[in-house]
């Protein structure tokens, strides 16, 4: 029978290093699912995340051959040799496993606004055709970390996560978003929008097409 050989990149503390691991292949089964059939029968200590495996919760999400994939919609075809670690220029607790309170620590300091609620103006306020599929496009937006993963921007620094420009498109294009929130949103954000290069990687890999450059434009 074929043999899967799988390369994890593991982390403990301040140590890195390497597991690899031999399975019997089986076809079009998803990497979390390979991830699953390591910890249960090969390596218990191994650490990944996954809540929904249904690629809406985002934390599945690792590098395979050194792209960024939501571990459980990404199908493994062939016997092949995979590589995978925890994403790029994000905090990891251990493995695969990122840590998502430093992240949320930052964004608490850096961007409140993500966290602040607020009275709608008026039930009146609608939105009309054009801006309802624009909300309808941001909303799918599940947070993952892929698009802060692939950005040369934010790993050279002194770059916003780029996801957070699609949460703060979607405020701005809410009518019943009161105008102190829209201003700290501009505050925030339109600085940091010019530190983009433009390259696309963030649109090419986002597992939910949001297009996350479009929303770093409209704060230009």
């Amino acid at each position: 029978m074929d043999r899967l050989i799988i390369k994890i990149e593991r982390r403990r503390r301040e140590q890195v290093y390497w597991t690899e691991y031999s399975l019997d292949f089986q076809a079009n089964k998803s990497v979390f699912w390979w991830l699953k059939k390591i910890s249960a029968e090969l390596d218990s200590t191994l650490a990944f995340e996954c809540s929904c495996n249904s690629g809406l919760c985002g934390a599945c999400a690792v590098l395979v051959n050194n792209r960024a994939v939501l571990s459980c919609k990404e199908l493994v075809h062939t016997a092949a040799t995979l590589t995978i670690r925890p994403l790029s220029s994000l905090p990891v607790v251990k493995d695969l496993v990122l840590d998502w309170r430093k992240i949320e620590g930052y964004l608490r300091t850096n961007n409140s606004w993500l966290f602040e609620s607020y009275t709608p103006l008026s039930a009146d306020y609608a939105m009309d055709a054009e801006a309802t599929a624009l909300d309808k496009r941001l909303a799918a937006c599940i947070s993952c970390g892929i698009c802060v993963s692939v950005c040369p921007a934010f790993a050279q620094g002194g770059f916003e996560y780029p996801f957070v420009f699609t949460k703060g498109q979607r405020l701005m294009i809410d009518p019943n978003v009161p105008t102190d929130i829209q201003q700290q949103i501009l505050a925030n954000l339109a600085a940091k929008a010019d530190t983009c290069i433009g390259c696309g990687a963030c649109d090419r890999s986002c597992p939910k097409a949001v297009n996350p450059s479009a929303s770093i434009l409209s704060f230009r």
